[in-house]
């Protein structure tokens, strides 16, 4: 089922294995980008989810000005909300890849268990067989 949705970004979420997957496509628009994350805040607040999988592959340009937002209030969101697992999708844009590296970082801060990808396909594998044994 969609849970947000804007023109920027769609996130989806699995419930049968909890499992949260958001596609960011298009030039960067920051206050979309914070709208979208807000929403995914919010459904993080009451709803439980084991893993994520944020593909952010076909992004142009740099986002990072939300990164104040995701510690602040995202992150925290996602761990109250059963957060173990979170897999990033990036292109081989130096830019793009770059990011994903630094969300890696941020993501093993809060205790997340993560990773980068160039495949969305073995992100979700990646994400899926860890949920499996929890």
């Amino acid at each position: 089922m969609i849970i947000a949705q804007n023109k920027l970004a769609t996130s989806t979420f699995n419930d049968d294995i909890k499992l949260l997957i958001s596609v960011y496509k298009g030039r960067v628009n920051i206050d979309l980008a914070l709208e979208h994350l807000a929403n995914v805040v919010e459904f993080y607040l009451t709803n439980s989810v084991k893993g994520s999988v944020a593909d952010l592959h076909q992004l142009l340009g740099s986002y990072a000005k939300v990164f104040d937002y995701l510690v602040e209030a995202y992150y925290p969101a996602a761990v109250k909300s059963g957060l173990k697992i979170q897999a990033y999708v990036v292109s081989q844009d130096l830019i793009n890849e770059n990011l994903g590296f630094r969300l890696d970082d941020l993501a093993s801060r809060f205790g997340i268990k993560s990773a980068v990808f160039t495949s969305r396909k073995e992100a979700e594998n990646w994400v899926k067989e860890f949920l499996k044994t929890q």
